[in-house]
């Protein structure tokens, strides 16, 4: 027989320019991309055997055992690549997730599932020659006849069919029930493909043996796979150049994993919030971009990361404590020194920082725990010192933070310790209430309510929030369609917040669009609230998210604009059809003239953009009439309610054109 092999050779050139293209693109390998790096690799190996096979039947005589040597190669490599897609499958769908992964029992029969029927396929291929010796035909893969032929088994080849086929079925499990996920990041095009694909190059290499076609259509695949593979902005902050905060946990879990210990240096801009409401937009992200960029000169070894606005961390991999003070002391004199902004009008001025490390794992074991400390000090207002040791932190705080992580597990598992509140908001061009913004209370164990402040970024970081976010949600349903025509009590809107780890999930819009649907309630009555901070993570999931609930007429709206971010782009390419000022920049307004004018400009700009204007924090009247003045469109706060329960916002809508004096 005479073999035709140069579509391996085609298919070893492509998965050498994937392989090499796919690791230049790479900028953090976490296992997804590792498993995708071997999958190509394995056949990258596979299409040279496969070609090198070929090559030497086509010559005629063969040495015997160099036959056996090839034809080994290729079956190790050739039964490797479904176990590998079974596996990439199964990674990116999160089976092999770090809560699953817990389960002693998951654990062992995910491995036991893995690993099982690979062995065994290779343990007939590493039989096949001793089989042969003895005469046992039958009970071989193959075997090379004294001519140096490759023959197939008759039998006994079929396992391997069945074993590959047992993976492709748990591939096709994993992609069903995860098709919801796969669908909406664009995976499940690319793994159907891949599997498609694959089977046609196996079906002509059946029906014409010899035509070695199999591994170039696996290779056509994975030109596809690569496209569809980690993207740059899924790792990088775009702002600033640096690794964003989903990067710090894959990059960092080998460090930690070592015990070895290391050095975390965190650098808190605090006057981030402003610099845009001084600056504008664009000068303040060229000063962001330009300190990214001379802290990078300065540790250009290590990793550093802008895990949120105005906060930096820098990892240190081998940890000194001569070091790591000549550290701290060149960032200090890096920001003694006076910061240059403006295009035309140059502006000279200093940054308040501060700056806080700690040594892993003795101060943190984990990136949970690492990010935890991090929020916990940007947070508190008791660490405003230039320099804060993690060492000296008073850990009766953490012993609260745990206690009311605790609360919150037993919260999720059931009772009514969650319970939704209602703060009204005002129509200034209708003079009346039109609605509220749904606020999520905790009580804990004594009847005692625990302050959102503290529980909600807490939820975030072990998960909670998402079963929060569905309870304030299908509360709000439920209220929503009890009263049997909305309009009646003048709700127009109620305004739902949603917190960055919500806004990062696939099926964040589908899950919110389900409870409409479900409860029967128009779309155009639910108002999304997304923080500025959301935008910075997985922009390609938040943006398809948000464009999936505006396309269905559920109003999004960027809240606590002024103190992230405000980037003009995210008004400008998002539905946005509404923004709400942060009350802190409400606060700051009202008591400083220079910032009055700045937050004037902003609404003015907002306005002309033809985007309605929400102030919240107003506690006075004259706060209300002040922010009527600059042209806000709607107003919140203490003045016009505090939050309510539900039977008690009811009553307050009933009367909700009475008169705030303005």
């Amino acid at each position: 027989m005479e073999y035709i092999y140069y579509f391996d050779i085609a298919a070893f050139v492509i998965d050498a320019v994937v392989l090499v293209f796919y690791f230049l693109r790479m900028k953090v390998p976490d296992p997804q991309d590792i498993c995708f790096c071997l999958m190509i690799a394995d056949a990258l190996f596979a299409s040279f055997f496969d070609f090198l096979n070929g090559f030497l039947q086509n010559k005629g005589y063969t040495p015997v055992p160099l036959m056996w040597a090839v034809n080994i190669l290729f079956f190790v490599f050739n039964n490797s690549i479904t176990p590998l897609y079974a596996l990439y499958a199964f990674l990116i769908s999160g089976e092999f997730s770090k809560k699953n992964y817990e389960d002693r029992g998951y654990q062992l029969i995910a491995t036991a599932s893995m690993i099982i029927p690979y062995a065994i396929s290779l343990a007939f291929v590493f039989l096949s020659p001793l089989l042969a010796s003895i005469g046992k035909l039958n009970a071989v893969i193959f075997y090379i006849d004294k001519s140096g032929n490759y023959i197939r088994g008759n039998v006994m080849f079929t396992v391997l069919y069945i074993i590959a086929g047992y993976y492709a079925l748990l591939s096709v499990i994993s992609i069903w029930m995860n098709r919801k996920k796969f669908k909406q990041n664009g995976n499940l095009v690319v793994l159907l493909s891949f599997f498609v694909v694959s089977i046609i190059g196996l079906a002509i290499q059946t029906i014409w043996p010899n035509i070695l076609i199999e591994w170039f259509c696996v290779s056509l695949a994975a030109i596809v796979f690569s496209y569809n593979s980690q993207r740059i902005e899924d790792y990088v902050n775009k702002e600033t150049g640096l690794y964003n905060r989903n990067a710090l946990p894959v990059i960092l879990k080998k460090q930690f994993d070592s015990r070895e210990p290391f050095a975390v240096i965190v650098l808190f801009i605090d006057d981030v919030g402003y610099l845009s409401q001084y600056f504008g937009i664009k000068q303040r992200e060229e000063l962001l971009k330009e300190i990214a960029n001379s802290i990078k000169g300065m540790f250009y070894k290590q990793k550093i990361f802008s895990i949120a606005p105005g906060r930096i961390a820098i990892c240190f991999k081998d940890y000194n404590e001569g070091s790591l003070q000549r550290n701290i002391g060149q960032i200090k004199t890096l920001f003694s020194e006076r910061w240059i902004i403006g295009d035309v009008e140059k502006i000279a001025f200093k940054l308040y920082t501060r700056i806080c490390y700690m040594v892993c794992p003795k101060n943190a074991n984990s990136t949970d725990e690492l990010e935890e400390i991090i929020e916990f000090i940007a947070d508190d207002p008791q660490f405003k010192q230039e320099i804060i040791n993690v060492d000296e932190i008073d850990w009766v705080v953490r012993k609260r933070n745990q206690k009311i992580k605790d609360e919150l597990i037993k919260g999720v598992r059931g009772g009514n310790r969650f319970q939704v509140y209602y703060q009204p908001i005002y129509s200034i061009k209708e003079c009346s209430l039109i609605g509220a913004e749904a606020l999520c209370r905790l009580q804990d164990d004594d009847g005692n309510y625990i302050s959102p402040d503290e529980f909600i970024p807490l939820a975030e970081r072990n998960g909670t929030i998402f079963k929060i976010g569905q309870r304030v949600l299908e509360s709000v349903c439920k209220m929503v369609s009890s009263v049997r025509n909305p309009a009646d009590f003048g709700i127009r809107k109620i305004h739902i917040n949603l917190s960055v780890c919500q806004s990062m999930q696939d099926i964040m819009a589908d899950t919110i669009l389900t409870y409409l649907k479900n409860y029967k309630i128009m779309p155009s009555l639910l108002s999304i609230e997304i923080t500025e901070n959301s935008f910075e993570y997985l922009p390609e999931i938040f943006t398809r998210n948000i464009k999936r609930l505006a396309d269905a007429g559920v109003e999004v709206v960027m809240d606590d604009y002024g103190i992230g971010y405000s980037n003009l782009n995210y008004l400008l390419d998002m539905p946005f059809k509404m923004v709400k000022i942060d009350r802190n920049i409400v606060w700051t307004a009202i008591a400083d003239k220079n910032h009055e004018l700045a937050l004037n400009s902003t609404i003015s700009m907002i306005k002309d953009f033809g985007i309605p204007v929400l102030a919240s924090g107003i506690e006075t009247k004259e706060q209300a009439i002040k922010m009527s003045s600059m042209g806000c469109d709607y107003l919140q706060g203490f003045y016009f309610g505090k939050p309510v329960p539900e039977k008690e916002f009811l009553n307050m809508m009933s009367l909700r054109y009475r008169n705030f004096n303005l």
